[in-house]
């Protein structure tokens, strides 16, 4: 079973685990016993990758609320029956069904029913969690049981873990239940239904025979559809590709093809842009090709992650090449020059390499902080600050930086407050920081603060060129696009950094064009912020 932990119902894994599933088919195609040959098969390939005590499928009958037991595999299947015999075993399948949810039960050992209790003494077992076997969302066709002696911790991982594998043997149960169906249309529907909830379609001999609502969704299809020809239906789907020549010869090459998988990424039309995965897998019923399921997932974000993950690292290297190519070139002429007489050229190369250096040190900030704001698991702790110190801080070494720029503060003189410090200057940095970068020379760079007892607000506010509107919307996005980002340095972490961290502090942050040209940017933040703790799930 080619399935990882994490994906066991998904994509290409429940597509290979089908086709080794069919494999052992057409071996077992006469066997008088074919479902019960399948389940055990099914559980042993389970059995193989998971570090578990045993497992047991169990099959619900909706009629008279019965329970079969179907497969068992690491624990005698005697014992299972022996158990499930008693009165009341059955309740926690039975809460299965009634609740559609899994039902995990420790400390078997001590457990107030008593067969349970010798059981586990007998067998070892401690913990057992019983997972829902769904054909469709409405329909329950068994149980799957996972057994520990020693059992892990029972986080989230585990529990969708061992969801997913339950939807994937649900997922074979049906192709074996169905495996000599006349219908290959109730094959396909309900296997795929069960498998996914993404937009598929099911092609055969220049017909589209089977699909879902959200195939219809997304191609914009109003149903029913009376002509079904791929032809007419590749015409009304090429309106929402980009490239709206390549989708009809893709799509021809998969009708045609009895063998091949196909796998690629289309971009859609529309702004901002989207990105559609288009996968296909031919279906073949007792060694005879029966037709094709395409498959379609929206996989923006995992495109746009990877652009931004090139476009970040073409960042960091220009970003960082300047100043470490400055400071390398200062030191190198001030360690073969000897002091001069007139100190004021040794005091400019000294500012100089002191300015690239800060500069380099802002932007391992940022690059911290965006790091930070993507943890799954970690915790910052809040200190007493005095906010309006931090504020002329931050804004002396702008002043440093950009000493072109008019800098004025409005505000309190003291301001105590219960912040992370390096959260704070993290979030000072970008915006201040970024107002002396996009200011014009002489240009008055103004930073406000306004407190009540609960609240405090910042304000800064630039006479820069402002922002784009139709780049408005990605101000708060982590590595916007290259091509919307001015030549005048930084990461663009800076924002989507703030933002996060602002918004993890139960605070908000706000972006106005100025009146007469510029930006303001403005944060509220709770003077008695929480301590941030945002554990991995």
């Amino acid at each position: 079973m080619k399935c990882s932990p994490s994906k066991a119902s998904l994509g290409d894994d429940a597509f290979d685990f089908i086709a080794r599933l069919q494999q052992f088919l057409v071996t077992q195609v006469d066997h008088v016993h074919l479902k019960d040959q399948t389940a055990q098969w099914i559980l042993n390939e389970v059995f193989h990758i998971y570090p578990v005590a045993g497992l047991s499928l169990w099959l619900n009958n909706d009629e008279t609320k019965s329970w079969t037991l179907a497969a068992s595999v690491g624990l005698d299947g005697a014992l299972h029956k022996q158990l499930f015999q008693a009165p009341g075993a059955y309740e926690h399948l039975n809460q299965v069904r009634t609740t559609g949810q899994p039902v995990i039960l420790d400390q078997l050992c001590e457990h107030s029913y008593a067969p349970f209790r010798q059981w586990s003494k007998e067998t070892g077992i401690q913990r057992t969690a019983s997972f829902p076997l769904f054909g469709v969302p409405t329909c329950l066709l068994g149980v799957l049981t996972v057994m520990w002696i020693d059992p892990p911790p029972m986080d989230q991982v585990i529990v969708e873990r061992w969801e997913n594998v339950a939807r994937t043997l649900a997922l074979a149960w049906q192709w074996t239940e169905l495996w000599q169906s006349n219908s290959l249309r109730q094959v396909v529907a309900r296997t795929v239904t069960s498998m996914t909830q993404s937009a598929y379609a099911y092609v055969y001999e220049d017909r589209l025979e089977v699909c879902n609502r959200q195939f219809l969704e997304l191609f914009h299809l109003e149903p029913p559809l009376r002509d079904r020809s791929v032809k007419k239906i590749v015409q009304q789907m090429q309106k929402i590709f980009l490239d709206e020549d390549k989708v009809e010869q893709v799509l021809q090459q998969l009708n045609n093809s009895q063998q091949n998988d196909f796998d690629a990424i289309f971009e859609l039309k529309g702004v901002p842009t989207r990105y559609l995965r288009w996968m296909s897998r031919p279906v073949h019923l007792r060694g005879v090709y029966q037709g094709r399921i395409c498959v379609f997932n929206d996989v923006t974000s995992q495109v746009l992650s990877e652009q931004y993950h090139e476009s970040f690292l073409s960042l960091v290297a220009h970003e960082f090449r300047t100043p470490v190519t400055i400071i390398q070139g200062l030191a190198e002429l001030m360690e073969s020059t000897s002091l001069p007489d007139n100190l004021e050229s040794w005091n400019k190369h000294i500012h100089l390499i002191w300015r690239e250096a800060l500069r380099l040190s802002r932007l391992i900030r940022e690059i911290w902080g965006a790091s930070e704001a993507t943890k799954r698991g970690w915790d910052h702790f809040s200190e007493s600050l005095d906010f309006i110190k931090v504020v002329e801080s931050e804004m002396a070494t702008a002043k440093k930086l950009w000493p072109d720029c008019h800098w004025d503060y409005v505000g309190p003189e003291s301001l105590p407050v219960r912040m992370n410090y390096e959260i704070l200057m993290t979030i000072l940095q970008a915006l201040i920081g970024n107002a002396g970068r996009f200011s014009p020379p002489f240009s008055q760079v103004t930073v406000e603060v306004e407190n009540d007892d609960q609240w405090v607000t910042l304000r800064v506010m630039d006479r820069g060129p402002g922002v784009d509107a139709a780049i408005a919307e990605e101000l708060f996005t982590r590595v916007p696009d290259p091509a919307h980002r001015s030549g005048s340095g930084g990461m663009g972490l800076g924002l989507y950094v703030t933002a996060t961290f602002v918004k993890m502090m139960g605070g908000d942050i706000h972006y106005h064009p100025r009146c007469g040209g510029g930006s303001i940017f403005t944060v509220t933040l709770p003077r008695e912020a929480p301590a941030i703790r945002r554990l991995a799930p």
